[in-house]
C-alpha cells in the first residue's frame, strides 16, 4: 500500500483523451505517462476530466515516480487570478515531444488581449456543440505556441502559475502567430477544484434565449454605454422565470462583471454554477428593464447546464446512492433534456442518473422525481436532504407523468 497521497497534474483534455481512468478496470489503447526533470517516466490515471473546458486531472503515484515526499511538496504551486493586457509572461511547454529527459522548454511575450474567442476545435466544427472557451475565456499570448504546448504552465514575472498553455485554439483560419491559455479566474479555478476531487465539473443554466443588445436599447443609461445582452425569451419554470426575469429584460452586469453581449451573459452564467444550497451561491444579474429604464437587480438560483459528452469525466461521485438510485439535477444531460425551444417548459424535479439492477424493477435512469413523499425536489440536495428526513419509514417518489414509486427503507 503506498502510504503517500496521490499528487495531481492538471492538462489539458485533448492531450490525454482516451486514457486510463483512475481505479477503474477497463483496458485502454493508450496509457499516460508523466516525467518531472531528470526523472524516468511514470504511469498516470484520469481522476476526471471535462470536454467543456478542455481541462484535465491526473493522478500519479509516488512510489512509481521515483520522487521522495519533499521532492513531490515542492512542485507545488499557487494559481493567481491577477493578469492584465501588456503583462509580460513566461510560457512553458513540451513542442513536439523534443523534451526527453523531463526538462520544459521556456519562450516569453506579453498577453496581447483577454477574453479571446477562439476557432471551434475540429469535433466541435462537427456540430457536438461549443465548448467554454467559444463564449471569450482565454488570454492571447504575443509568443507562438506550438504544437505540443498544450498543458504547460502560464507565469507571471514573479513565478506564479496565471494560466495553463493551450495550442488547440491557433488553427487554419485564425491568428498562427499567438498563442492562447486558459486563465485560473475564480470560475475557472472552481471547474479546477472540481475535478481535483474526481468530481463532474458542473456549470450554470439560466434558460433563456440571449441575444446582443445594441446602443439605441440603453440609451435610458447614464454615460457611454453601448452594448450588453437582452432576454429574448424564457423557457418556463426554468432558473429564470423562478427568479422574476421578463422577455426584453436587458442583462447589465452578472455578480458585479460588466455583460456586452450574449457570449459575456453564456460565459459568467456558465462559470458561476450552478445553485448550492450548502453555499447559497445564488448568481445576482442586474438588469435594465422597461420604459424609461429602471435598474434592477436579480438574484437567480442557477440549474445545470446539459453535459453533452459523458465518457470518462469523472471517477467519483458528488451525492451518495441511495436504494440504489443516483439522482442529479434534471437538465444534467443533453440526451434526457428536450432541445430548448419557443413553449418549452422546464419540470421541477431532478433527473435518475443511475440505478442498480434490484431498483431497476421500479425506476428506470432517465424518470424524473418532482416528489418525495409529497414533499417538492428540484436539486440533487433537495433529493437526499428529503428522503434522509423519512430514514427507517417507506419513502414514495412521485414520477413526472404521475407514477409513484414506494422503497421500504
Amino acid at each position: 500500500v503506498n502510504p503517500l497521497h496521490p499528487r495531481l497534474i492538471l492538462t489539458n483534455f485533448h492531450v490525454v483523451r482516451g486514457g486510463p481512468a483512475f481505479g477503474q478496470k477497463t483496458r485502454y489503447d493508450s496509457e499516460l505517462y508523466a516525467r518531472f526533470q531528470y526523472q524516468r517516466p511514470f504511469r498516470c490515471t484520469i481522476l476526471a476530466a471535462d470536454p467543456h473546458s478542455d481541462l484535465a486531472v491526473l493522478t500519479m503515484e509516488h512510489a512509481e515516480s521515483g520522487l521522495s515526499a519533499d521532492e513531490v511538496v515542492g512542485l507545488r504551486v499557487d494559481a493567481v487570478s491577477n493578469f492584465r493586457k501588456g503583462q509580460l509572461v513566461l510560457a512553458l511547454g513540451n513542442p513536439y515531444a523534443i523534451a526527453r529527459d523531463g526538462s520544459a522548454s521556456a519562450t516569453w511575450g506579453i498577453i496581447s488581449n483577454i477574453a479571446r474567442h477562439p476557432a471551434p476545435p475540429e469535433d466541435e466544427q462537427r456540430g457536438t456543440g461549443r465548448t467554454l472557451h467559444q463564449f471569450g475565456t482565454l488570454l492571447q499570448i504575443s509568443s507562438r505556441l506550438e504544437l505540443g504546448t498544450s498543458g504547460g504552465a502560464l507565469l507571471d514575472r514573479h513565478g506564479r502559475l496565471i494560466g495553463i498553455t493551450t495550442a488547440l485554439a491557433a488553427i487554419d483560419g485564425y491568428e498562427q502567430s499567438a498563442g492562447y491559455a486558459v486563465p485560473f479566474t475564480p470560475g475557472i479555478k472552481r471547474i479546477i477544484d472540481d475535478l481535483s476531487h474526481g468530481y463532474e465539473a458542473e456549470y450554470g443554466f439560466l434558460g433563456v434565449i440571449p441575444d446582443d443588445a445594441g446602443p439605441h436599447k440603453l440609451a435610458d443609461l447614464p454615460g457611454q454605454r453601448t452594448s450588453a445582452a437582452e432576454i429574448t425569451d424564457i423557457i418556463r419554470d426554468s432558473p429564470a422565470a423562478d427568479a422574476g426575469l421578463l422577455r426584453n429584460d436587458i442583462v447589465l452586469e452578472v455578480d458585479g462583471r460588466t455583460i456586452r453581449d450574449s457570449h459575456d451573459l453564456m460565459r459568467e452564467i456558465a462559470l458561476h454554477g450552478p445553485w448550492d444550497p450548502t453555499r447559497q451561491n445564488a448568481a445576482t444579474l442586474t438588469v435594465l428593464r422597461g420604459q424609461p429604464g429602471e435598474i434592477v437587480p436579480v438574484p437567480v438560483k442557477l440549474g445545470k447546464w446539459p453535459v453533452r459528452d459523458e465518457s470518462g469525466i469523472a471517477t467519483m461521485y458528488r451525492f451518495p446512492q441511495w436504494n440504489g438510485i443516483r439522482v442529479d439535477y434534471n437538465s444534467a444531460r443533453s440526451r434526457y433534456f428536450q432541445p430548448i425551444r419557443h413553449g418549452a417548459s422546464f419540470q421541477r424535479s431532478v433527473l435518475v442518473l443511475h440505478v442498480d439492477e434490484a431498483a431497476a424493477q421500479q425506476i428506470q435512469p432517465g424518470d424524473f422525481v418532482s416528489h418525495v413523499n409529497n414533499k417538492p425536489v428540484s436539486t440533487p440536495h433537495d433529493f437526499h436532504a428529503a428522503v434522509s428526513d423519512f430514514s427507517g419509514r417507506p419513502v414514495t417518489l412521485r414520477l413526472v407523468g404521475g407514477r409513484d414509486v414506494t422503497f421500504d427503507e
